[in-house]
């Protein structure tokens, strides 16, 4: 059984250098600014070891 996602969009302002620093960076690697900002902000969460919270765990 494949994975489903549910996709959320969230817009972003940055400094345009920081822009153009990604903008770079997706083309080195050949994909899309947005998989690029997706791929850094994974790897950046990776290495802090952060987690997606349990749903079970969150109180209302």
């Amino acid at each position: 059984m494949s994975k489903q996602y549910v996709i959320k969009q969230a817009y972003l302002r940055m400094p345009e250098e920081l822009h153009k620093q990604l903008r770079h960076e997706a083309a080195e690697d050949d994909v899309s600014l947005n998989q690029c900002i997706l791929n850094l902000l994974s790897e950046a969460l990776e290495a802090r070891h952060v987690s997606a919270p349990n749903p079970q765990q969150i109180s209302r």
